[in-house]
């Protein structure tokens, strides 16, 4: 089985994974304080999504990588990143194709363009073994300016225009080795 990772938010109410905007109409707690991962980056909230036409807060966010091996170099780094984080492993069947993209982030400015965003497949889907040199590299200049890094920083993003449901899905623990 193929999985994909959703952090799990502390205040989750119910068992749907939404879009933040649609968190702002349903739960406008959970908007008001997850909106603040955009903190000094607040013009990509607005960026357009090629292939799905909508913006980049119109969908939910996944990472095709295990997050302990983010939590394992970070570590490794000198991070300090809460042990007790927990993510939802999602399997991808849960993803219908034609509403989701894969953002290849293979760049650092994160341009949002058509080569960098293609269709989601369930055959052609591959799971991440390692994170890639680009986030490493990330996390290492973050480590010597002594600044939190954002956690998947050129690590592709699975887009989902759907609303996720998550009640049978594992919880994991990203510092469970």
């Amino acid at each position: 089985m193929k999985y994909i990772y959703h952090r799990k938010p502390n205040d989750l109410e119910g068992h749907i994974i939404f879009p933040l905007n649609q968190m702002e109409e349903k739960i406008p707690s959970v908007y008001a304080k997850e909106v603040q991962k955009y903190k000094g980056r607040e013009s990509l909230m607005d960026e357009k999504i090629p292939i799905l036409n909508c913006r980049w807060n119109d969908v939910v966010h996944f990472a095709p990588i295990d997050p302990k091996k983010v939590y394992q170099s970070l570590v490794a780094l000198g991070f300090s990143p809460d042990e007790k984080d927990l993510w939802y492993k999602i399997p991808i069947t849960k993803l219908s194709p034609i509403e989701t993209v894969v953002f290849k982030y293979e760049n650092d400015d994160g341009e949002l363009t058509h080569s960098q965003v293609v269709n989601f497949s369930h055959t052609a889907f591959e799971q991440l073994p390692e994170l890639p040199a680009a986030t490493l590299e990330w996390y290492r200049s973050c480590a010597k300016e002594k600044h939190r890094p954002l956690l998947f920083h050129r690590v592709p993003h699975i887009l989902s225009l759907n609303p996720i449901d998550i009640s049978d899905c594992e919880v994991i623990c990203w510092s469970d080795i």
